[in-house]
């Protein structure tokens, strides 16, 4: 091989004047003539050629050489200035297609749908026993709130019925409701007591009616709860306004007179007449009645001088005779407005201590429900 020959795929290509030599193949390469004619300078490491160099061989055109040598397998070939060669890609990019042509090569993945399905399996499961356990926990709670709702009831039931404020359950039989003497009669108090007992009771059944109490009961339950609150206010109004007893409308009627004792008494029970409860207003209207009745009475007793600094004259009581008309008012309002009143009134009493024992009962039932 000449000096300055290149070997490309076993070929010795001579080299022109204007032949710019392609990389050199990596590897060892072929010895040079044993005495060169113009010895160089050792050439520097091959450096890949560029692209552009490697088109610019593509379109050498040679001078006449003599015949190539002998290569290593004793074939001896010409290279004229018409033959043409496929210069060699750079090496990035034949390793580039050769990467193509592996990863062609390479048969796409099987999907692992086994994993896929156990995954989806498991968060399934997670999802229901998370949804369990939500439920389990919320009946848990609830049946603890139905608890607390039926103690609460029972506290102000025990305290209403038989005056101790104690959660115990409401174990009355309603043949035996009529045999029981009920702390509500207030039969051992007076008015003022009597007063003073309701408005504790009303605090107790306000705990109930602040709380939850809808916790864990039917709709239908629920409307009877509710309409035991109108049962209880309706009574309990009764007894706060109550009826005014003679001593308290004589003290009305000595400091205001006549016309200030008949205002006064209109405007106690206006708000009972303003309720819109029928039970209520027709009492508002009985305590007007009776009220007027007893300060006419009044104004003849002190006309007869039988009323003495805001006191009854006793010799002069026994003496002394109602005007026909009075008279006839009296037992008009006694045996009409009065025994009406007073059946609305026990019947009034009854409906709250029988609804009471009710709903105590509902609750309790209401508390096994949720157990279930």
């Amino acid at each position: 091989m000449q000096e300055g020959d290149t070997e490309l795929g076993g070929l010795q290509i001579p080299h022109g004047n204007n032949v710019n030599p392609p990389t050199p193949t990596p590897g060892p390469q072929p010895a040079a003539s044993a005495v060169p004619q113009n010895p160089q300078p050792t050439p520097p490491a091959a450096q890949p050629a560029s692209f552009e160099s490697l088109q610019n061989t593509q379109n050498i055109q040679s001078t006449p050489s003599a015949p190539i040598q002998n290569n290593n397998l004793g074939i001896g070939r010409s290279l004229t200035s018409q033959s043409q060669f496929t210069p060699r890609q750079p090496q990035a990019q034949m390793a580039s297609s050769s990467m193509e042509d592996v990863v062609l090569g390479i048969p796409e993945p099987r999907k692992n749908k086994k994993g896929l399905i156990i995954g989806i399996i498991i968060t399934v499961l997670v999802l229901v026993c998370m949804s369990i356990g939500a439920t389990l926990l919320l009946k848990e709670n609830t049946v603890k709130e139905a608890i607390k709702n039926k103690n609460t009831f029972n506290t102000y039931a025990n305290y209403l019925l038989f005056g101790n404020a104690v959660d115990n359950i409401i174990d009355v039989e309603p043949n035996d409701m009529g045999d029981i003497t009920y702390a509500l009669d207030c039969e051992d108090k007076t008015q003022t007591e009597c007063k003073d007992f309701f408005e504790e009771a009303k605090k107790l059944l306000d705990n109930f009616k602040n709380s939850n109490y809808q916790t864990g009961l039917p709709e239908e339950s629920t409307s009877e709860v509710e309409n035991y609150f109108s049962i209880f206010d309706k009574y309990y109004n009764y007894i706060i306004f109550g009826e005014m007893d003679d001593d308290t409308i004589l003290a009305i009627y000595m400091e205001n007179g006549y016309d200030g004792a008949i205002e006064y008494v209109k405007n106690y029970y206006n708000d009972l007449i303003d309720s819109g409860n029928t039970f209520l207003v027709n009492f508002g209207n009985y305590g007007i009645e009776k009220a007027k009745i007893l300060i006419d009475n009044i104004k003849e007793l002190e006309q007869a001088g039988c009323i003495v600094n805001g006191q009854n004259d006793g010799e002069c009581m026994k003496n002394f005779k109602y005007s026909n008309d009075t008279i006839e008012r009296i037992m008009d309002f006694e045996y009409s407005i009065s025994n009406d009143m007073h059946i609305s009134i026990n019947d009034a009493r009854n409906n709250l201590i029988y609804e009471t024992v009710f709903i105590a009962n509902l609750l309790q039932n209401g508390e096994k429900n949720d157990k279930k």
